[in-house]
């Protein structure tokens, strides 16, 4: 008999809805309600929703995943009244709503043999037995309740008890295998969706193979362990036989089987588990080819399979174990798998019992040890406890903070400079390079080690303002004008014009230097052609090479080569600075960088974090954010003053108070800073 598709899609279109809500209590066509199916009783959040799309309608519930497929109109006229053939359901249908299908023979008459064919009905000779090929929603187990009560397969060959068969209604069943005759399987039900049929008979799975399983993708026995009491160890076995077997022996544990040798449908489903999963794996023979020669040996297919599971398991970062004393007992025994070793005949029920319990509690206990010790190992590693010792002992002998020099900066740091990312910005002019060498001096005379990235200037020049700023002690003659002092400029291009007048003075003073402050005072020219990764192999190389881990300057920030060529030059200063800044962490030191402001900063009444050029991760990054500034209306004035008063802004601070305004006085002649004591 052959019926119109399209039909058959308008009547379950027409009628479904009525069907539902008429046949079932307790349905809605606006929202959720319990699901209606047998097998789902326990639908504590109702999960089941009428769905009415543009093609077609129908019924599904999203917890125990129903196929759409077999819960529309016909798939509840099967429900509710068992129909199971599916002519039966649409016959039903149209006698209840006075429906007319075509192609479907309700009055005798001859069908018409030029429409379509959706559906072909079984011929008479393959009528009885029907083969099940998926698995009844009605779940009615009468049909191989029979066949089970006749053939002990269970009680027998599998030596599993009466309340185990009950529990997990475990059945035998009958396929018709067309032309081949009767095949006779054990039937275990995973869910609605899904069971295993394993073939009784040796010589039938020589022909037909092991399995008749429900069409579809292989489904795991009992995955709902996986997630029953999140801390009880889970037996992962390799069929549902031997999970069966454990149940039988003690219901106390947790199991579930694969799907297959495949850890995909475990996987799905263990990503978030806390418990700990133990793996049974069978003790399987030699593999051999058809001549009995051996092509893998029993060794080997036991470490590629744990090697997979050890992979797997690893890159979900979950707790397992293999259960090694159970897999012990297998081998002790010779026995393949759980099972064999149940249904041996010369040891009692009793004594087997015992021992497979016995080895099931130390392969658990194995895996709460390893648990325990994996969630130790965590919180000495991750949590404040690892730093118990180390942070009273670093307490204890704190790291000294890093003197400015200035002594009204320092006080507003409580102290000077702690470890992090430091950011000085300020106006063209304002001293920024020289902020940062009598900073540095300051600190190398502090036996601290200062690493200084020089991206604009040569050393000479670096050299000869840090000389500059020592000499303004001492009095320099040219021409009978007498000065204190003497500029970068004039030490570079004009010395032998002038007389030194307290020649003993800058002896002095450069003698310190070079004995005491320079052999701490490391400079890397890097005129446009150093990047940040340049810059942190530079510095690991210094702790190599000294054992010290230096204060670190930046001279300047936008100076930097691009990281990535492809990126803006706001991406490549936002990586630059996440970059110094992870630096300062790993190192534990502070790295001082300069940063340039952008044009519209210099029409501001008041500097601003925004004003860094090019880069708003330093508004984020930065622990300490330090601005030169002036009033806009004194710029002009300030600018053409050899000695400038100024000020020093606290933009952020993350160890102390934002905000404050430092009065200072700059020299720009000598590079020089010192307190504005107003």
């Amino acid at each position: 008999m052959e019926l119109d598709k399209r039909e058959l899609n308008e009547l379950n279109n027409r009628h479904i809805e009525h069907f539902l809500l008429s046949e079932f209590e307790g349905t809605t066509n606006k929202g959720n309600f319990k699901c209606i199916l047998p097998g789902h009783k326990h639908d504590r959040n109702p999960s089941m929703s009428f769905n009415d799309e543009a093609s077609k309608k129908y019924v599904k519930c999203f917890t125990c995943h129903s196929d759409k497929e077999y819960l529309d109109l016909f798939g509840l006229v099967r429900l509710k009244y068992g129909y199971d053939n599916f002519i039966d359901q649409v016959k039903f249908i149209c006698e209840k709503y006075g429906e007319k299908i075509n192609g479907l023979n309700l009055n005798g008459k001859k069908k018409d043999e030029n429409k379509a064919s959706y559906l072909q009905a079984p011929k008479p000779q393959d009528k009885a037995p029907e083969p099940i090929n998926k698995l009844s929603y009605v779940l009615d187990y009468a049909k191989w309740q029979k066949e089970t009560a006749k053939n002990r397969y269970w009680q027998d060959v599998r030596g599993l008890s009466q309340s185990t068969i009950d529990y997990f209604n475990l059945g035998i069943n009958l396929f018709q295998e067309n032309g081949k005759g009767t095949i006779k399987t054990a039937i275990i039900p995973v869910n609605d969706n899904y069971f295993i049929a394993r073939l009784i008979d040796p010589e039938q799975i020589k022909i037909f193979g092991k399995y008749r399983n429900c069409k579809g993708k292989m489904q795991p026995f009992n995955i709902e362990d996986l997630t029953r009491i999140e801390h009880e160890p889970c037996f992962v076995l390799e069929g549902a036989i031997d999970c069966l077997t454990i149940f039988d022996a003690c219901s106390n544990f947790y199991f579930c089987s694969l799907s297959g040798k495949s850890l995909t449908a475990i996987e799905e489903r263990v990503k978030h588990i806390k418990k700990p999963l133990v793996f049974v794996l069978d003790n399987d023979p030699d593999r051999k080819d058809e001549k009995g020669n051996i092509i893998q040996t029993a060794d080997d297919i036991l470490h590629e399979r744990k090697k997979t599971i050890i992979e797997k398991m690893t890159e979900l970062n979950l707790s397992f174990v293999f259960a090694d004393e159970t897999f012990e007992l297998l081998k002790r025994y010779k026995c393949k798998d759980l099972n064999e070793f149940y249904n041996l005949q010369d040891i009692s029920i009793k004594e087997k019992k015992e021992l497979l319990i016995n080895a099931l509690d130390y392969d658990k206990k194995q895996a709460l040890n390893q648990k325990n010790e994996q969630l130790n190992n965590y919180i000495n590693t991750y949590s404040l406890k690892h730093k118990e010792h180390s942070f009273l002992q670093e307490t204890k002998n704190p790291k000294p903070l890093l003197k400015t020099g200035l002594n009204n900066l320092d006080s507003s740091l409580n102290g000077g400079l702690a470890p992090g990312l430091i950011v000085l910005g300020g106006l063209s002019g304002f001293g920024k390079t020289a902020f940062a060498l009598q900073t540095a001096c300051n600190i190398a005379e502090q036996n601290k080690d200062v690493l200084y990235f020089s991206l604009e200037v040569t050393d000479n020049e670096i050299l000869s303002r840090i000389i500059s700023r020592m000499s303004r002690d001492t009095k320099f003659r040219r021409n009978n004008n007498e000065k204190k002092g003497i500029s970068t400029h004039e030490i570079l291009y004009k010395m032998n014009a002038f007389v030194v007048q307290d020649e003993e003075l800058l002896t002095k003073h450069l003698d310190d230097f070079f004995s005491l402050t320079a052999k701490h005072f490391y400079i890397v020219e890097g005129i446009f052609n150093l990047n940040v990764l340049n810059i942190e192999k530079r510095i690991k190389d210094h702790i190599i090479a000294t054992g010290n881990t230096p204060f670190v300057i930046v001279d300047y920030l936008q100076g930097l080569a691009p990281y990535n060529e492809k990126l803006s030059d706001k991406q490549n200063a936002d990586f630059n600075v996440r970059k110094l800044k992870m630096l300062s962490i790993e190192l534990s030191t502070p790295i001082l960088t300069l940063s340039s402001f952008n044009r519209s900063s210099y029409k501001s009444d008041e500097p601003l974090l925004s004003a860094f050029k090019e880069s708003g991760g330093i508004e984020y990054t930065a622990d300490l954010v330090l601005s030169l500034f002036a009033e806009k209306d004194s710029i002009k004035d300030i600018m053409e003053s050899e000695t400038r008063s100024i000020q020093l802004h606290i933009l952020k601070n993350r160890n102390g108070a934002t905000g404050k305004k430092i009065d200072i006085e700059y020299n720009a002649r000598l590079n020089y800073f010192q307190d504005n004591e107003i």
